[in-house]
């Protein structure tokens, strides 16, 4: 039989810890609104409707975390805010279809903020 023994110092990995959550907690907020900021371009570039006055193209933006909600959620929107919009997404779904398109990318640069946040 081997007995092995670490001695820690719980003061500091607590302060480590802490500080590697935070830059988590950060890198993920980034990432949303990374991912965001990616589907309402693609959503702008790419869509199935006429756009016949560039109205509903143009009010399609990212809107950013605003912090926690629902606890521990982080929420990030893509949202196109012409009044009629649900009505042409409804019919000719472009958000969820932008979303698909960048989802690759997304996944990509959010694990390579997480990645980074925990060095």
């Amino acid at each position: 039989m081997i007995g092995l023994a670490v001695t820690v110092d719980r003061d500091a990995l607590v302060v480590e810890c802490d500080r590697v959550l935070d830059a988590l907690a950060r890198a993920a907020e980034d990432g949303l609104d990374r991912a965001a900021e990616l589907t309402a371009a693609q959503a702008r570039a790419s869509h199935p409707y006429q756009n016949r006055t560039g109205d509903l193209q143009a009010s399609t933006q990212a809107v950013p975390v605003a912090g926690f909600l629902y606890d521990d959620t982080l929420v990030s929107y893509a949202v196109a805010s012409e009044p009629y919009a649900a009505f042409v997404e409804a019919s000719h779904p472009f958000l969820a279809p932008a979303y698909d398109a960048q989802a690759g990318r997304i996944e990509h640069e959010v694990l390579f903020l997480l990645e980074q946040a925990c060095r």
